[in-house]
């Protein structure tokens, strides 16, 4: 049985313990083999984070799911060419900066902040509304924290509101 045989079968028995092992070998040694590779890594992290009580095991958990957004956005061309679901480097760091704040509730703003101002600079009118609303607020919480945010509040606004008219109107338009 190989290795990606090993991993399924583990996933599929919701053992994810084990399957961490096997899927590590895959992701490390073969980052480019399968796109499955990546999101059953985000599955079973986290899984196992959501099962740990140890918060020193948990926190390596977490940074090892962020780390495993950052080796897809790394391969994410390699990867286009082996799937029929595109994704963009944008979109999975969207992805990524969403794993972060739903695991970091109290992170400072501004790493926050500049985490989505990428994601949207990146995706501009593709991205989804959830990141363009959260932009929105943490730019907010960046001028409420520091007033000389003050120009940058405006133009990230802007840019926000005319990135959801581009969405609004292919929407229309189809």
């Amino acid at each position: 049985i190989n290795t990606i045989t090993i991993t399924n079968v583990n996933l599929n028995n919701k053992d994810y313990a084990t399957a961490y092992e096997s899927w590590k070998t895959i992701f490390t040694e073969f980052p480019v083999a399968r796109v499955d590779t990546y999101t059953n890594g985000i599955k079973i992290l986290t899984a196992l984070i959501g099962k740990e009580s140890d918060p020193a095991k948990k926190e390596a958990y977490i940074q090892e799911l962020l780390g495993v957004y950052d080796q897809q956005i790394k391969y994410v061309d390699k990867l286009q060419q082996i799937t029929k679901t595109k994704l963009s480097a944008g979109q999975l760091l969207g992805k990524r900066a969403m794993t972060y704040m739903q695991y970091y509730k109290n992170a400072p703003v501004d790493t926050v902040y500049n985490m989505l101002a990428k994601v949207v600079e990146m995706e501009k009118g593709l991205s989804e509304y959830t990141i363009t609303e959260r932009f929105m607020k943490y730019s907010a919480l960046k001028y409420k924290q520091d007033k000389s945010h003050g120009e940058q509040i405006l133009e990230d606004y802007l840019n926000a509101s005319v990135y959801i008219v581009e969405v609004l109107d292919k929407y229309h338009d189809n």
